[in-house]
């Protein structure tokens, strides 16, 4: 936190419950923790995932003012540390708006972090006799005390670490080539395998020096390595190639080489050892994996036990194999989590495969910035969208995704209707009212916005019945049921970019890019509708996002880096509320007026008491000092964050970004400096219902009745069948009588 909560009576605070995603930025990102439990990467965090019950926890980021990208990571033998490989930055001194292009006063740092307390226990820095700008890779020894990494350019060093205490720096070692993995032998801590492109190599260190033995010196075209591991209790090591190759080394020497293992012209793109059986698994593009075990023949060395293909057609990127064996971890494309059930591979066959071994985690998550974001008030679900045309559909209590549904045009925007049956989607030139049923997304109107922009906003009002679209510089109002447009509404002269319904839908919020806000009569009775009552304009700001409360307050944010208070036109308070590498891009009011929550482009959540005019406190001690706002911030997503939404109970926030990311916080009220335990909604106070076309009622129903049908049927042989042999077993006793 950044201020005193208790001293400054703020009224809530948040925690993450879950996170569906997982970091993009680089490959081999996921590992085993134990038999049932995977680690991976997301927003600024680290996920402890429990396949079996869908919980999480997490290794938490704290440091609020550092914006960092990890370029490496791995755990420990013991499973009880995991290091990460980043390059950090200062984001008060950054002038970086965004974690991709971080500034030139960078610092690489390996941060080791313990499974045991969920925090950071080591930091790691670059030695000063080395000059490189990242760390590439990282690789514990077999009793973990030790750590090798491998840095980039100019240089590409290896470094070795006795990491824990005392801490101290065993050797350094610079190379010509580049690294992309690295790996300590799984007996002798004194002996590491590096590989990467057209290379592959093994350092022993003696007498406090590395020393370098090339496994392919004197190859005239070596190939590039995407992978290597050593062989469980042996000296072999299993090189693996972008030309889909694997390469065995005994003792140094290359002793046979496979070709084109997952088939003709297939890269290898990972690599995992199996325990206790010397066997392995690799993988490569289009989701091909093999699980190859020792071979009989001393000639042949593997043999391929399984081929398999997972369902999703796409990269596999990272590969774990649990303790045990039994449950294999893969990430496929840089965006999916697959759990392979290796334990029942010889029991199923293969035509059921599909539906029995894999399980994606959550049903898959987002690739790329997710667009849009919406929370239902009578279902306990959440609609998101992104840039890569997907819409999917979530159940924030038992954290799954229940639908996913692929648009043919961009998507930017989404809404739920208030009941969690519909939905309003603004998907290409088109805005599309679908219904949600329980297999896919039925498109039940479409409402062509035939203007080169299209639609940016869409907004279901409070009470449902109507819906907003927010195009170019003016705003639609439509009838839900009808889907007659009522109404619009002119006078912006720069993009519409946030739109709100304010209390009962008797009046309308628009901000925009011209740094105009306005309110908007909706009352259809007495006064014209669709005119607007109101209005407050801020020359030379462009407005990203604003937020209505429950009277006729609004609050908005914008390029100036301000935060505004606005009731009925006029300014009540401003004040600074961002940098430029922290603007506020989204606003959400917790019920109850419990805090206003603002994203920011760094990632991060920031809580304001609501109204704006509760954030403020003042020094008693030093009356002549201005008053400053009190926040709380939290870290959560590794780029802008794009949407916020709340839960109507206000027990539940959501959060989106730029990395693909939808976080789940728990919020936590705040009585008299006294924080409340976590509590989720109840299941009950939710609709358990769903709505299903007539269509499909009566395709179901001819299916029962041909079910049916069918049951009588088999009864009716098995009762002839029944008769038939009691006939023939009374015929045979009376004949030897």
């Amino acid at each position: 936190m950044t201020q005193n909560a208790s001293l400054y009576h703020h009224k809530a605070t948040i925690q993450p419950l879950h996170v569906f995603g997982i970091s993009k930025t680089l490959s081999d990102n996921l590992f085993h923790v134990d038999n049932d439990r995977i680690v991976y990467p997301v927003g600024k965090h680290f996920a402890s995932y429990k396949v079996g019950n869908r919980t999480m926890t997490f290794i938490m980021e704290t440091e609020k003012n550092k914006t960092s990208i990890q370029t490496g990571l791995n755990i420990s033998p013991d499973k009880k540390y995991l290091g990460s490989c980043e390059i950090t930055e200062d984001e008060n001194t950054s002038t970086s708006a965004s974690t991709a292009n971080l500034g030139v006063n960078t610092v690489p740092q390996v941060s080791v972090y313990s499974f045991m307390s969920l925090k950071k226990v080591r930091t790691l820095q670059r030695p000063v006799d080395v000059t490189d700008s990242t760390f590439q890779c990282i690789a514990f020894s077999n009793d973990s005390k030790h750590c090798a990494v491998c840095c980039g350019q100019p240089d590409y060093t290896l470094i070795l670490w006795h990491w824990n205490q005392p801490l101290r720096v065993l050797g350094i070692a610079k190379q010509t080539t580049p690294t992309t993995h690295i790996s300590f032998h799984p007996i002798d801590n004194t002996q590491l395998a590096l590989s990467g492109p057209k290379t592959l190599k093994v350092y022993r260190w003696s007498d406090n020096t590395l020393k370098q033995f090339n496994l392919i010196s004197g190859r005239r075209d070596p190939p590039n390595f995407t992978a290597h591991i050593w062989v469980e209790d042996s000296e072999r090591i299993i090189a693996a190639t972008d030309r889909g190759d694997l390469c065995i080394y005994d003792r140094g020497e290359l002793h046979l080489t496979l070709t084109s293992v997952l088939g003709q012209g297939i890269s290898i793109t990972t690599l995992v050892g199996l325990k206790k059986n010397g066997g392995f698994i690799v993988g490569g593009e289009n989701g091909k994996f093999s699980i190859f075990e020792n071979s009989a023949d001393q000639a042949e060395v593997y043999r391929i036990r399984h081929a398999l293909q997972i369902p999703r057609d796409q990269k596999i990127t990272a590969l774990s194999v649990s303790p045990n064996n039994q449950q294999l971890a893969a990430v496929i494309g840089h965006a999916h989590i697959c759990i392979v059930n290796l334990g029942i591979l010889e029991t199923v066959a293969e035509k059921d495969m599909e539906n029995t071994i894999y399980n994606f985690v959550s049903g898959g998550f987002h690739f790329g910035a997710i667009t849009g974001l919406s929370i239902a008030q009578r279902k306990p679900i959440a609609a998101t969208c992104g840039v890569d045309q997907w819409v999917r559909i979530w159940n924030f209590l038992d954290m799954s995704c229940e639908l996913a549904v692929h648009f043919d045009s961009e998507t930017r925007s989404i809404s739920l209707h208030p009941s969690g049956f519909h939905a309003i989607l603004s998907c290409g030139d088109r805005v599309k009212l679908l219904n949600i049923m329980p297999h896919t997304l039925d498109v039940l109107r479409e409402f062509p916005f035939p203007q080169q922009s299209g639609c940016q906003e869409v907004l279901f009002s409070r009470g449902g019945h109507l819906f907003a679209c927010a195009h170019a510089k003016t705003i639609s109002i439509f009838n839900t049921y009808t889907g007659e447009c009522i109404g619009m509404m002119r006078g912006h002269i720069g993009p519409v970019r946030s739109i709100a319904f304010g209390p009962n839908d008797k009046c309308f919020y628009s901000a925009g890019a011209d740094g105009a806000l306005y309110q908007w009569n909706m009352e259809m009775k007495g006064q014209e509708p669709f005119r607007r009552e109101h209005e407050h304009v801020m020359s030379g700001c462009s407005y990203s996002a604003l937020v209505a409360g429950q009277q006729k307050e609004i609050a908005a944010c914008g390029s100036d880096l301000q935060l505004r208070e606005v009731i009925e036109g006029q300014l009540t308070v401003e004040f600074p509320a961002g940098t430029i590498v922290k603007r506020m891009t989204h606003l959400t009011i917790i019920p109850g007026n419990l805090g206003l929550v603002g994203g920011l482009s760094s990632g991060g959540i920031k809580i304001y008491a609501w109204p704006i005019t509760e954030t403020f406190a003042r020094d008693t001690t030093k009356p002549d000092q201005p008053i400053t706002p009190v926040f709380d911030e939290y870290v959560g997503h590794n780029g802008s964050v794009t949407r916020t939404a709340i839960s109507s109970d206000g027990l539940v926030l959501l959060s989106t970004g730029e990395d693909g990311s939808l976080f789940v916080w728990a919020v936590q009220p705040i009585d008299f400096g006294k924080i409340r335990p976590i509590r989720l909604p109840e299941a009950n106070t939710f609709w358990d219902a769903n709505i299903i076309s007539k269509r499909e009622l009566d395709d179901t129903q001819t299916k029962i009745t041909s079910l049916q049908n069918k049951i009588k049927e088999l009864n009716f042989q098995t009762d002839n069948l029944l008769a038939r042999k009691e006939k023939q077993f009374a015929e045979k006793i009376d004949s030897e009588r």
